[in-house]
């Protein structure tokens, strides 16, 4: 559905690449500190988060490369701008993202982007954070993924498969369920 829409001329909205403006929307949003908990000048930026707000996944939060991390300190952690990506190997678009991530200004604005390789086993079981294939280390590190296909274009993007009426599924689904199947609409 979605790439139909796209080859009948659907239009997104383009905007503008602007490293000064993504400072200021950082700024406004609580990043100003530094690794110490000083005011932030330069690195990596993090933010002061109450520690009820913190379950064990953010306190435990570290960069792929291990060169940042969440720490505490006087009963508030300090969370460290850091978006760890999983590309698949030796695709296109694993390339296309790579490239704008050391190419974009991510590390002017005082964030950190890891990119990590590896193979759709090993994307899967970061993504459910659970070893289906043996590789999960239990502790979540991945927060961004690529589209998991080397030709994205052409993936299908339908939706609908991602959702159940079936309440026994409701469990497996993590937002996707109808609780009345009155509410479904299928297409033909």
């Amino acid at each position: 559905l979605f790439n139909k829409a796209a080859r009948n001329g659907m239009r997104l909205r383009a905007y503008q690449k602007s490293t000064a403006e993504a400072i200021l929307l950082l700024e406004a949003n609580g990043w100003v500190y530094n690794a110490r908990g000083g005011a932030y000048e330069s690195g990596v930026r993090y933010k002061k988060i109450p520690a009820e707000l913190m379950d064990e996944r953010n306190r435990a939060y570290i960069s792929a490369d291990g060169s940042v991390q969440t720490y505490e300190k006087d009963g508030y952690y300090y969370m460290p701008l850091v978006v760890n990506l999983f590309v698949l190997q030796d695709t296109l678009l694993s390339e296309t993202l790579t490239e704008l991530v050391k190419s974009s200004g991510f590390k002017e604005a005082g964030m950190l982007v890891t990119v990590t390789e590896g193979s759709f086993a090993e994307a899967m079981d970061e993504l459910y954070q659970k070893p289906l294939s043996g590789y999960y280390g239990g502790v979540p590190l991945q927060c961004a993924f690529d589209a998991y296909t080397s030709n994205y274009a052409a993936a299908p993007q339908d939706d609908s498969i991602l959702w159940t009426v079936d309440p026994e599924e409701y469990e497996l689904f993590s937002q996707n369920f109808f609780r009345d199947p009155a509410d479904v609409l299928w297409l033909k």
